[in-house]
């Protein structure tokens, strides 16, 4: 059970219930107080994103004596431009448009979260007004919020005392925009890494559909990009070892503490943790590391564990980075372990937020194993789904890959259905641009079809095959009367032709 636990700590994002920290209670209290800047074709630039505004910016209640958010009311337009072709690509299928080269559109109402726009607004439209706070403005921000916790389910104000607490160089940009062509979108060019959830590109589009929603656009930033030399932000701290100690009870409530020995990169203040959702915190303390640790109490950020759920402990003063720290956590919860129960497709939706999680989620996806069970064992896979599993290791580990190798595969097709297929062609096609070779071996005709070259091997199976039977494009299969493969793939691009 100890196990079990072990698991869920180190895998499931973070989690926990209500604040002590003043700043991040000011920040999460803070609605606009009616103070203004009026702006006029105020243009700004963030990474791949750039935004003209005409009209008002109705900043929110300082934060830690800053103005860090405001919503502005007006006339604004965004334009969102790529960084790299296949972004670009992908982003013009999320558009329905296969022209499009640069993402704008159009909008009267938005939230934005950078204390830097606010600065360029200032030096724009002037000093601040005073005046009342305007209905309309709060409004637009309680929607927000209603966004933030239900649909998102990410603490943007948590990312956000990250910078008033840690003050790195460089500040995150957030905006919720609800646009008047496309689905409401939360657009972030974020240095630690898209809401600091990892995986390592800093820029990131996404959408709140029904339908249509998720991650429209990901990349690292343009600067990098041009250079080629694109930076994997490094973590904040390094967790060098955990030693937990927990208690599951038979009605699946948990009760533990859990000790990290942890080094910082950096001097910080916030420091994100991982925690399964329902675990909720109770207690937090730290020491120096040494064999007679001397314990202090640290603040903790935690909210409802079914919204913005997103977790940290906020040290009283900074700690300083290489310093290594025990930290101790005190958490208790029910129902941890039904994580394990959900399937790929399902936590893809659960952990939408946590940008490490769904890059390895999503490899599992694009090869066609989305119905998997987080807790299946592997040795209920079939040959084909092992096979699969193997890949969707290597894309996880390699995101944008290594070049010249070559990718052997004995009838991974077996099990899928064919929306799955496809699926797994164009994660073939992806391994073929990135500059790898891969090899089939295959009797689905549907990625047959998909092959630059084909070499059909017959004429029958077992003891009656064997020979070189055909070799060509699959059209030049199709064409041969010898191969009884060339038969389907003509059938198959008959019925094709008549539909």
């Amino acid at each position: 059970m100890r196990r079990l636990l072990a698991l869920a700590f180190l895998f499931l994002p973070l989690g926990l219930s209500a604040a002590d920290d003043p700043t991040y209670k000011a920040l999460r209290a803070a609605r606009p107080d009616g103070r203004t800047i009026a702006v006029e074709g105020f243009g700004y630039d963030s990474d791949v994103y750039h935004f003209t505004l005409t009209g008002t910016l109705h900043l929110l209640a300082p934060a830690d004596g800053q103005n860090v958010a405001a919503v502005f009311l007006g006339s604004g337009r965004y334009e969102l431009k790529p960084a790299i072709p296949a972004e670009q690509r992908q982003l013009a299928l999320w558009a329905n448009d296969e022209k499009l080269t640069v993402l704008s559109d159009d909008f009267d109402r938005a939230v934005f979260f950078s204390s830097d726009l606010l600065k360029a607004a200032e030096g724009k439209g002037g000093a601040p007004r005073s005046g009342s706070p305007d209905s309309q403005a709060g409004g637009v921000f309680e929607t927000y919020m209603k966004k933030q916790r239900k649909d998102f389910s990410t603490n943007v104000h948590l990312r956000v005392v990250q910078d008033l607490l840690n003050m790195p160089a460089e500040s995150a940009f957030m905006a919720y925009v609800d646009g008047k062509k496309y689905p409401p979108a939360m657009l972030v060019v974020d240095p630690l890494g898209a809401l600091s959830g990892g995986g390592g590109e800093e820029t990131m589009m996404y959408v709140s559909h029904d339908t249509k929603g998720g991650v429209w656009y990901s990349s690292h930033l343009r600067k990098e990009v041009e250079k080629g030399v694109a930076r994997i932000p490094p973590p904040l701290a390094d967790a060098e070892h955990y030693v937990i100690d927990a208690n599951i009870k038979p009605n699946a409530e948990i009760e533990g503490t859990t000790t990290m020995t942890i080094v910082p990169s950096v001097a910080l203040r916030v420091l994100p943790i991982n925690l399964a959702p329902k675990a909720r915190m109770s207690d937090v303390s730290f020491a120096p590391a040494g064999p007679e640790p001397v314990w202090t109490g640290a603040a903790f950020i935690q909210e409802d564990e079914k919204e913005d759920a997103d977790a940290a402990i906020v040290f009283p003063a900074p700690v300083k980075a290489g310093e290594k720290l025990l930290v101790k956590v005190t958490y208790k919860g029910k129902d941890v372990n039904q994580i394990l129960s959900l399937t790929v497709d399902e936590a893809m939706k659960f952990f939408v937020d946590k940008r490490a999680v769904v890059k390895r989620l999503s490899a599992l996806r694009d090869v066609g194993l989305g119905y998997l069970r987080l807790g299946q064992s592997t040795d209920s896979l079939s040959g084909g789904e092992a096979q699969r599993l193997k890949l969707a290791s290597f894309l996880a580990e390699n995101a944008k890959g290594e070049a010249g190798r070559l990718f052997l595969f004995d009838e991974p097709t077996t099990g899928l259905h064919w929306t799955d297929v496809g699926q797994l062609i164009k994660t073939f096609r992806d391994l073929i641009e990135r500059g790898n070779s891969v090899l089939v071996i295959e009797h689905n005709t549907q990625l047959i079809e998909a092959a630059d070259w084909v070499i059909d091997l017959g004429p029958e199976g077992g003891d009656q095959g064997g020979e070189v039977v055909a070799v060509g494009t699959p059209e030049e299969i199709a064409a041969d009367p010898r191969s009884i493969t060339g038969k389907y793939l003509f059938a198959r691009r008959a019925a094709d032709a008549v539909a």
